[in-house]
């Protein structure tokens, strides 16, 4: 552990919020010295005078001494889970002890000597006037400061992140299991119930049946005896498993939306802004009074979960192994020049200043551990049924781009904030009141922590929330419609900004517009203020280290691929017929042949997989994940093909639609000829007319010039196009280059070029009306990409990956802020389930029956797991696989094989050739110098004396991992491309065995694969081949089903696994004579002339434990 700070009434670790105690193992904690020893919180200079501490209950008004239910403050108090039949929703009672059953009802103390239970300080006395003193009251030290940017504290009873109550504390998953109950087998039964209830929607009901009927067989067999403490209740077997809440629940008034203590006792309390009354009261009915009943307790109207980030990261790091991944950075090896790999190698991670004015992240961090956060704010859809009023639900969450991919897209790793309630989501204002909160706790983060400090690097949202968090303007502003840029509406489709020359937009002109707005007093003023500039006041603003302008990112997500692709497939292809189902006649259109090609469309299976009936009604709305995958996989082979076989259909379809036209011009020319006519001649008869008759004629004459004939519809297009073809492969090109994990300078000045030419060309294919705000904005994105050097960490697929995970909670359709107090409840929940469990799974201990079987049960519990699927991060995938895909890709060694065979079986004649070939090429090589000078098959007979012969017995082996990717023989996974040792050949093929072969004088285990090897294709399937202009896309054509059947060095059957480059997208084009499989890779292309020194290295043996002679040059470019 970093660190370990005590305050007057909380312990905290790694400069967490005052909020939570930790019990941490005592190994896990390293002695400090007593300057080590610090309160991040203590000693705060604040500007609001008599506020009572953390932990005390705020009385506004002594004479009414009543807490509201669900504030975290009173032990047992939880608001908004009702689904227990024991809770009585008109009395709105927290989830309670069965009154029948006999056990304790507080949280089990941590017994455990080996184990540190990190207690509660004592509270401070009370100041004898019915409120505890102030904090800031206390005896002045010599250490006070102030922390630029705090937030005032305007009234003591509006939530501040300074003066909230403490939490309960959060124990480690090895305390809590060992002290919910003596025995292993009453552990492990508790642990299933509450995955059942946690995972599967198992309901109290029915848990606890479950609870009551096994104890009464524990107690009939006579393994516990009727006294026995084992809970009957999921109630209390939640609280034995310490699965409580560790977040506060705020009051929300319903009008302003501000957000108050949740320890007001005066529930006759209103708001201070707007005088709403805060709480709900139910006035005593006449049953209650003839039975004596108190009237129900007042509940606040609406409340608002919140967690702030220090607490949730104290929990976070007290992990194992997270801090080691916090602290990578700090010997990460520096990539070539001109390479991007990560967060890391972008500018801001470089230029970011930390309180001392010294870089954040530089040489000089003295031990500290320096995080790096990403705020997300998105809102989502919570309505029960699509006959619902509509609901929107906010998430304000954090990710942490320091973690490897396939942790960070893992949701227990998701940090969620807060969440704002429904039905609609708060205006830019209105936000601010959540902003604040997070925004003091990462001021406190900044600059008070010693051996953990926090910083935001930036701000991934959707564009209404990014607009709402930054103080922009939004799209529709006349003025200011660009968040990273000052131009005009009028001019957001020049060709000037399209091609990135939008002039830059200056953070300090933005703030200062926006100290101006804040300063205005009247409504109407702040409106003609934000019309004029389009800047308004933001919280996140005064985190002294943040630019709003390039630190609130264009999401990459929702701006290409739910912006400019959907609009391109969508809205041009789709929507305007361009793109066709097949007739009810069952006449094939264009549709239907892609349909036929992605039913044959082979893909590994961490890429994920399409609807059949795409771009029909029947194949529903598209991902963000599924349109990337269209474009990249499928879309560029088999849409330049459709375009290809119905360009003569095409023709003929727009000749007919001429002739339509010019005969409707030809009617359109006599109908405005006749139309003139006819008002020259009631204009000739008028200026005749006599008194009687030119009332007749006026009324005549305005009826006519009224009726003017209906303009002529300008000349149709071509429904498909040809030049949209090219249009389509220059988008698809710059979406792998720079959507890439890993790019260069080269590739990404590339893909901007292809990005910018694709933006013109939309606009002079389809006309300025047809252009969208999001083209404007993707001309932003290379810009983008100099500041962060990938997408991958920046874009919004983890936020959209926790709204999925929230909305699967199984809600109770209540409102006023309950069902997100649900979600939050149920969130945690499962990520400390999560951790219990997989720490009951992965402890080692000896061989007996009350470790092995509780072990065994827990690595059952995540057999199939229901998480959603991921993103086209590594973390993506199916739900039967994503633990495995996950696992795959955190395996550090270029080459990682899978489980063998137990029994050898023996190499056939056809791959020992090949099997010498490699070794004799590694014989006597300067980096294996005890290798043999060279080794022979056994029946050589011109062998000499004490040679050393190739070992004929090998392992099979059930998959191989490469580069994070598995490859597993036999399955879609298997199609990879292959670099040829010592040659430039770059072969393609399917893997039908893996061997597991060890040699007689190397030291290193080899793995071979062999290779059953696809017939390349010259034939053009297109006229022109449109794909030779766009080389990163790797289009290449094979004989259907054909296979080199030759056992030579240009084609062996067998090739060493380190060969392998990538895997590759294989479909089969039926519109051909004969048909042909078409492939595509799924990473980028490796260039030509990199594999001279590529097939240098693989000549080089590579150790599959771990490590490798130079295993990061295989990474770079295949990640």
């Amino acid at each position: 552990m970093k660190v370990l700070k005590v305050s007057r009434e909380y312990i905290i670790t790694a400069d967490a919020s005052p909020e939570v105690s930790h019990c941490l193992p005592v190994e896990q904690i390293r002695p400090r010295s007593p300057e080590d020893i610090e309160d991040m919180y203590a000693n705060v200079i604040h500007p609001a005078a008599h506020i009572p501490p953390p932990g005390h209950d705020l009385d506004i008004a002594p004479e009414l001494n009543i807490s509201p239910p669900g504030s975290p403050a009173e032990e047992g108090r939880q608001l908004g889970l009702y689904d227990d039949p024991n809770d009585l929703d008109v009395l709105q009672r927290s989830l309670g002890e069965d009154p029948t059953e006999d056990e304790e009802q507080e949280p089990v103390e941590a017994q455990d000597p080996g184990h540190l239970r990190l207690s509660p300080q004592p509270q401070p006395l009370d100041d004898g006037l019915g409120r505890p003193p102030s904090p800031d009251a206390a005896e002045p030290d010599a250490h006070d400061v102030a922390i630029p940017g705090i937030s005032q504290h305007e009234h003591p009873a509006l939530a501040h992140a300074l003066h909230l109550p403490s939490l309960p504390p959060s124990l480690s998953p090895h305390a809590v299991y060992s002290e919910c109950h003596a025995l292993w087998y009453v552990r492990i039964v508790l642990l299933l119930v509450a995955y059942l209830h946690t995972h599967h929607h198992v309901t109290f009901r029915a848990a606890d049946l479950t609870l009551s009927t096994l104890r009464m067989l524990f107690i009939a067999l006579g393994l516990i005896d009727a006294l026995d403490p084992m809970p009957r209740t999921l109630t209390t077997t939640l609280k034995r498993l310490n699965l409580t809440d560790k977040f506060h629940i705020l009051i929300e008034c319903t009008g302003c939306r501000l957000l108050f203590r949740p320890n007001i006792k005066n529930y006759r309390f209103q708001c201070i802004q707007c005088d709403t009354p805060l709480f709900t009261t139910t006035p005593r009915t006449l049953l209650m009074r003839l039975l004596r009943l108190d009237a129900p307790t007042p509940i606040p109207r609406t409340v608002a979960p919140m967690r702030l980030l220090s607490s949730a990261l104290a929990y976070l790091i007290s992990q194992p192994g997270i801090e080691a991944y916090f602290e990578a950075w700090t010997t990460r090896p520096a990539p070539p020049s001109g390479e991007y790999r990560s967060i890391h190698d972008g500018s801001r991670w470089k230029t970011l200043l930390g309180c001392d004015g010294k870089p954040f992240f530089g040489p000089d961090y003295d031990g500290e551990l320096r995080v790096p956060v990403i705020l997300h704010v998105d809102w989502f859809s919570a309505a029960s049924s699509a006959f619902s009023a509509s609901y929107s639900t906010g998430a304000i969450s954090f990710s942490l781009p320091t973690l490897p991919p396939a942790l960070r897209y893992r949701v227990e790793y998701l940090i969620l904030a807060a969440m704002t309630d429904g039905p609609k989501e708060p205006d830019a204002e209105e936000l601010q009141h959540w902003i604040a909160l997070i925004v003091d706790d990462l001021l406190m983060l900044y600059h008070r922590g010693r051996r953990c400090r926090v910083v935001v690097i930036c701000a991934c949202t959707d564009h209404p929330a990014m607009c709402k968090v930054g103080g922009f303007a939004d799209k529709s502003h006349n003025e200011v419609p660009c968040t990273a840029g000052t131009t005009s509406t009028k001019d957001m489709y020049s060709d000037e900004c399209l091609q990135g020359g939008c002039p830059p937009r200056s953070y300090q002109q933005h703030w200062e517009n926006a100290q101006e707005w804040k300063a205005l007093e009247t409504r109407k003023e702040c409106d003609e203020h934000f019309k004029k500039h389009g800047s308004r006041w933001a919280d996140i603003m005064r985190l002294p280290y943040y630019d709003c302008i390039k630190m609130t990112v264009i999401d990459p997500m929702h701006n290409l691929l739910l912006g400019v692709v959907k609009t391109q497939w969508y809205t041009r292809w789709i929507k305007t017929a361009a793109l066709r189902a097949e007739t009810k006649a069952g006449n094939k259109r264009e549709l239907s042949m892609m349909h036929t090609f992605l039913d044959t469309f082979e893909v590994p299976e961490w890429v994920g997989r399409l609807p059949f009936r795409v771009g029909e009604p029947a194949g529903g709305s598209l991902s963000a994940d599924e349109y990337k995958h269209l474009m990249i996989g499928p879309g560029c082979i088999i849409l330049p093909i459709i375009w290809h076989h119905f360009a003569d259909e095409v023709k003929t379809e727009h000749a007919k639609a001429m002739k339509k036209h010019a005969v409707a011009e030809v009617l359109h020319t006599q109908a405005v000829s006749k139309h003139a006519a006819d008002i020259a001649a009631v204009e000739a008869k008028l200026q005749t007319a006599d008194a009687s008759q030119e009332e007749k004629l006026t009324k005549r004459l305005s009826t006519l010039r009224a009726r003017t004939p209906a303009a002529l519809p300008p000349p149709p297009q071509p429904r498909m196009q040809p030049g949209e073809v090219r249009l389509l492969l220059q988008l698809v090109t710059a979406l792998k280059l720079m959507l890439a994990p890993v790019t260069t300078s080269s590739e990404r000045k590339r893909g901007a070029t292809l990005l910018y030419n694709y933006l013109v060309g939309y606009k002079q294919m389809y006309g300025i009306e047809a252009m969208v705000p999001n083209h404007h904005f993707a001309s932003h994105l290379p810009a983008q990409l100099d500041e962060f050097a990938t997408v991958y960490e920046i874009w919004a697929f983890l936020a959209e990956r926790l709204n999925k995970t929230l909305k699967a909670t199984n809600l109770n359709n209540r409102r006023g802020g309950q069902q997100e107090v649900t979600m939050m409840r149920e969130y945690h929940r499962d990520i400390a389930l999560r951790s219990m469990v997989e720490h009951v799974a992965s402890t080692p201990g000896p061989d007996t029956v009350e470790h092995r079987t509780p072990r065994a049960i827990a690595q059952r519990f995540g057999y199939n797991s229901r998480e959603a699927r991921g993103t086209v991060e590594t973390a993506a995938t199916l739900q039967d696989n994503g633990d495995r895909v996950r696992d795959d890709a955190l395996i550090g060694a270029t080459i990682h094989p899978g489980p063998r065979s137990a029994h050898p079986v023996t190499v056939s004649t056809s791959l020992r050739d090949g099997m010498l070939a490699f070794y004799n090429t590694l014989a006597g090589s300067p980096r294996d110098a005890q290798s043999p000078a060279q080794i022979y098959h056994r029946h050589n007979p011109n062998a000499p004396r004490n040679a050393v012969f190739l070992d004929t017995v090998a392992h099979t082996v059930r998959y191989v991992i490469v580069n994070g990717r598995r490859i597993t023989p036999g399955t879609s996974s298997a199609i990879v491309k292959v670099a040829l040792p010592h040659t430039n050949t770059v072969l393609a093929g399917d893997v039908v065995a893996l061997l597991s072969h060890t040699q007689t004088g190397f030291a290193a285990l080899q793995i071979f694969a062999e290779m059953s090897w696809m017939v390349s294709q010259q034939s053009m399937v297109v006229a022109g081949d449109p794909w030779v202009e766009f080389p990163e896309l790797d289009i290449c054509y094979w004989t259907y089903q054909a296979r080199i059947l030759v056992n030579s060095n240009s084609a062996p059957l067998v090739i060493p696994a380190q060969a392998i480059i990538c895997q590759l997208a294989r479909g089969i084009c039926t519109i051909t004579t004969p048909r042909l499989w078409i492939t595509t890779t799924l990473d980028k292309a490796i260039p030509l002339f990199f594999l001279g020194r590529l097939c240098f290295e693989l000549t080089m043996p590579r150790s599959t434990t771990g490590a490798n002679l130079d295993g990061d040059f295989l990474y770079k470019y295949v990640h």
